[in-house]
Protein backbone atom coordinates (compact mmCIF):
# COMPACT_ATOMS: atom_id res chain seq x y z
CA UNK A 1 0.00 0.00 0.00
CA UNK A 2 1.25 3.60 -1.29
CA UNK A 3 1.25 6.06 1.50
CA UNK A 4 1.23 10.23 0.70
CA UNK A 5 -0.94 12.14 -1.30
CA UNK A 6 -1.48 12.92 -4.57
CA UNK A 7 -0.77 15.36 -7.03
CA UNK A 8 -4.08 16.53 -7.31
CA UNK A 9 -5.22 15.85 -3.35
CA UNK A 10 -2.43 18.82 -2.36
CA UNK A 11 -3.50 20.92 -5.61
CA UNK A 12 -6.94 20.61 -4.27
CA UNK A 13 -5.97 21.57 -0.72
CA UNK A 14 -4.11 24.43 -1.98
CA UNK A 15 -6.93 25.76 -3.86
CA UNK A 16 -8.86 25.68 -0.89
CA UNK A 17 -6.72 27.40 1.24
CA UNK A 18 -6.36 30.10 -1.49
CA UNK A 19 -10.64 30.47 -1.39
CA UNK A 20 -10.68 31.11 2.38
CA UNK A 21 -8.04 33.49 2.36
CA UNK A 22 -9.76 35.30 -0.78
CA UNK A 23 -12.51 35.55 1.63
CA UNK A 24 -10.97 36.16 5.12
CA UNK A 25 -8.41 39.09 3.93
CA UNK A 26 -11.27 41.82 2.98
CA UNK A 27 -12.41 41.10 6.59
CA UNK A 28 -9.16 41.21 8.58
CA UNK A 29 -8.94 44.90 6.49
CA UNK A 30 -12.47 45.97 7.28
CA UNK A 31 -11.73 45.47 10.94
CA UNK A 32 -8.10 46.89 10.82
CA UNK A 33 -10.04 49.90 9.59
CA UNK A 34 -12.42 50.08 12.18
CA UNK A 35 -9.47 50.09 14.58
CA UNK A 36 -7.75 52.93 12.75
CA UNK A 37 -11.37 54.80 12.82
CA UNK A 38 -11.92 54.07 16.62
CA UNK A 39 -8.03 55.29 17.27
CA UNK A 40 -8.64 58.25 14.88
CA UNK A 41 -12.02 59.11 17.28
CA UNK A 42 -9.31 58.81 20.42
CA UNK A 43 -7.19 61.33 19.00
CA UNK A 44 -9.93 63.63 18.43
CA UNK A 45 -11.33 63.43 21.96
CA UNK A 46 -7.39 64.05 23.35
CA UNK A 47 -7.23 66.99 20.98
CA UNK A 48 -10.62 68.41 22.41
CA UNK A 49 -9.61 67.43 26.00
CA UNK A 50 -6.69 69.78 25.38
CA UNK A 51 -8.51 72.52 23.54
CA UNK A 52 -10.79 72.68 26.77
CA UNK A 53 -8.31 72.56 29.46
CA UNK A 54 -6.13 75.29 27.29
CA UNK A 55 -9.64 77.14 27.95
CA UNK A 56 -9.37 76.25 31.64
CA UNK A 57 -5.75 77.56 31.78
CA UNK A 58 -6.37 80.72 30.11
CA UNK A 59 -9.75 82.20 31.92
CA UNK A 60 -12.00 80.92 29.35
CA UNK A 61 -10.77 81.81 26.33
CA UNK A 62 -10.73 79.66 23.45
CA UNK A 63 -8.03 78.50 20.98
CA UNK A 64 -8.48 80.88 18.01
CA UNK A 65 -7.17 81.10 14.72
CA UNK A 66 -5.46 83.91 12.72
CA UNK A 67 -3.16 84.76 15.60
CA UNK A 68 0.17 83.63 13.85
CA UNK A 69 0.03 80.28 16.11
CA UNK A 70 -1.10 77.30 14.59
CA UNK A 71 -4.26 75.79 16.90
CA UNK A 72 -2.45 72.54 17.32
CA UNK A 73 0.66 74.35 18.80
CA UNK A 74 -1.55 75.98 21.30
CA UNK A 75 -2.82 72.69 22.41
CA UNK A 76 -0.10 71.11 22.38
CA UNK A 77 1.64 70.63 26.22
CA UNK A 78 -1.84 69.16 27.05
CA UNK A 79 -1.34 66.37 24.24
CA UNK A 80 0.26 63.18 25.26
CA UNK A 81 2.31 63.32 22.39
CA UNK A 82 1.88 64.50 18.90
CA UNK A 83 0.79 61.42 16.96
CA UNK A 84 -2.45 62.57 18.16
CA UNK A 85 -2.53 65.14 15.28
CA UNK A 86 -2.27 62.27 12.51
CA UNK A 87 -5.09 60.21 11.44
CA UNK A 88 -4.14 56.67 11.27
CA UNK A 89 -6.09 56.27 8.04
CA UNK A 90 -3.86 58.44 6.38
CA UNK A 91 -1.64 56.41 3.98
CA UNK A 92 0.58 59.86 3.10
CA UNK A 93 4.23 59.75 4.72
CA UNK A 94 3.81 62.91 7.94
CA UNK A 95 5.78 65.19 6.40
CA UNK A 96 3.68 65.38 2.84
CA UNK A 97 0.10 65.11 4.45
CA UNK A 98 -2.07 68.55 4.29
CA UNK A 99 -3.78 70.29 7.14
CA UNK A 100 -6.29 73.39 7.28
CA UNK A 101 -4.55 76.47 8.94
CA UNK A 102 -6.85 79.10 9.68
CA UNK A 103 -6.54 82.75 8.54
CA UNK A 104 -8.06 85.58 8.48
CA UNK A 105 -8.04 87.59 5.59
CA UNK A 106 -10.59 89.71 4.75
CA UNK A 107 -12.41 90.12 8.10
CA UNK A 108 -13.20 86.44 7.95
CA UNK A 109 -11.66 83.10 8.88
CA UNK A 110 -11.13 80.93 6.11
CA UNK A 111 -8.98 77.41 5.97
CA UNK A 112 -6.95 77.09 3.41
CA UNK A 113 -5.38 73.76 3.07
CA UNK A 114 -1.07 73.47 3.38
CA UNK A 115 1.63 71.52 2.96
CA UNK A 116 2.64 71.91 6.98
CA UNK A 117 5.71 70.67 8.90
CA UNK A 118 5.89 66.99 10.19
CA UNK A 119 4.91 67.97 13.65
CA UNK A 120 0.88 69.10 11.52
CA UNK A 121 -2.15 67.91 11.58
CA UNK A 122 -4.17 65.89 9.03
CA UNK A 123 -8.16 66.10 7.81
CA UNK A 124 -8.77 63.36 6.74
CA UNK A 125 -10.16 61.14 9.15
CA UNK A 126 -13.21 58.57 8.77
CA UNK A 127 -15.65 59.04 11.19
CA UNK A 128 -19.15 57.72 10.90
Amino acid sequence: MHRGFTLIELLVVIAIIALLAAILFPVFAKAREKGRQAACCSNLRNMVQGAMLYSMDYDGMVVMCGTGIPWFDRIQPYLRNRQVLYCPSDPKPPGTRTACTCSSAGGSACCTPQTPPASSVSTKCPIG
